[in-house]
């Protein structure tokens, strides 16, 4: 995921590229259950920019053009999905191709639009530091994803937690999650954009992955499990 303070995922939003950075006191360390929670489903994994993203035939995406994806079940493993997805393609991390349009479709809410200036600044700071052409992607990202957790709302909403692995600020691994809420609309999932109007807010740094996950199963090909 590439956030550039992020990579995401984008996190914060660029942590995908660069690491992501420490943005809250690690919780204290919580036991690990002697056996992991059942997979989640088996998928296949695709490599965008350097990072696998977990691929179901059933629950999406369905439906690509060029970097752009959509089509996920309406289902816990379809809005987990979607959240991996979709909160990436609407990060810095991508690029302006990709993050313009997926900001415009794909993300609702009152603070869409706040959220949109913020990648959109967020891009160019790093598309500066790094000395890129205007449009380039940000880089290649360096994270893992490991699994989901998913909480039903009001209205057929969900709340849903995706947990990676991705090196902190000194190249150690470390694992974060990142929690949005994805509502259904005309028949496809579409994610909320935070209150604050940035992705910074929505990931957190972990002791752990913790136990009660649901792992992608078959783990990433760079090892996400």
């Amino acid at each position: 995921m590439v956030i550039t303070a992020l990579a995401v995922v984008a996190l914060a939003v660029a942590a995908l590229v660069t690491g992501l950075p420490d943005r809250s006191t690690p919780p204290a360390p919580r036991p690990r259950a002697a056996a992991p929670i059942a997979p989640a489903a088996t998928l296949t994994w695709q490599q965008v920019q350097g990072v696998y993203f977990p691929v179901s035939a059933v629950d999406g995406p369905t439906r690509a053009v060029g970097q752009r994806v959509a089509g996920f079940s309406d289902t816990d493993l379809g809005a987990a999905l979607a959240a991996v997805h979709l909160v990436y393609r609407a990060s810095a991390a991508p690029g302006p191709a990709v993050f313009g349009p997926t900001l415009r479709e794909q993300v609702v809410g009152p603070a869409a639009a706040d959220l949109g200036r913020a990648v959109q600044a967020e891009y160019e700071q790093a598309r500066e530091r790094s000395g890129l052409p205007e449009g380039a992607p940000l880089g290649e990202g360096r994270s893992s994803f490991v699994g989901y957790r998913v909480t039903a709302l009001p209205e057929g909403n969900r709340s849903v937690r995706i947990v990676q692995r991705a090196p902190d600020e000194n190249g150690v691994e470390q694992a974060y999650a990142f929690d949005v809420v994805l509502t259904r609309v005309d028949g496809d999932w579409k994610v909320v954009a935070p209150s604050t109007g940035t992705w910074n807010t929505a990931f957190s740094r972990l002791s752990d992955v913790p136990a009660d996950v649901m792992l992608f199963e078959p783990a990433s090909p760079d090892g996400g499990a």
